[in-house]
């Protein structure tokens, strides 16, 4: 949800992470790892299970580890934007991360749909006196991240779907093109 937090993960902590993509029926690892140059895959696979089923999921990641052997369980989840909520706000310029943090509790009636206890919440700066409020319901999250962290994987990063091929875009070379291809139940990159 916050850029500063991804790339805090990579520079300071452990150079590699796995990006996990929950689809409807499929789960999909990518593990990243930080070079000189960049971000850069070292290997990706995917597993089908049963739709809406978290065990399942559990299961078929649990699966996935065994069969392609990912070398870390640090994880990045990926929520697709329409599980959260965001709104833009303006904040006193300078503001301090922990003054954000008041403002948005102090304020998460105006700002969220969701009681701010039951609101997991982050900001992304836009500028000087903008930011983004991202929130989602504990109770559509914990379960989530209990069921990836029953495969194994410790969840150390949530992040927007969105922000995460922002990101990877940003990586790549001037030269190279990315595609997205979305439907209902399935994303490709090409």
């Amino acid at each position: 949800m916050n850029d500063q937090i991804f790339d805090k993960f990579f520079r300071r902590n452990f150079g590699q992470l796995l990006g996990l993509d929950i689809g409807l029926d499929t789960v999909r690892l990518l593990q990243l790892e930080v070079s000189s140059t960049g971000v850069r895959v070292l290997q990706h696979g995917m597993e089908a299970f049963v739709a809406q089923d978290l065990q399942a999921m559990a299961c078929a990641l649990r699966k996935l580890r065994a069969r392609h052997n990912f070398t870390t369980r640090y994880t990045a989840l990926a929520l697709a934007d329409a599980q959260v909520m965001q709104r833009e706000v303006e904040v006193a310029a300078n503001s301090s991360d922990a003054e954000i943090f008041d403002t948005i509790e102090l304020e998460a009636e105006n700002y969220l749909l969701i009681p701010y206890s039951d609101a997991a919440v982050d900001f992304a700066r836009n500028g000087v006196t903008s930011i983004t409020v991202t929130a989602v319901s504990k109770q559509h999250l914990d379960p989530i991240i209990a069921a990836v962290e029953s495969s194994g994987l410790i969840v150390k990063v949530v992040d927007l779907e969105s922000c995460a091929l922002a990101r990877a875009q940003q990586q790549i070379a001037a030269d190279f093109l990315i595609c997205y291809g979305l439907a209902l139940r399935s994303f490709s990159l090409c």
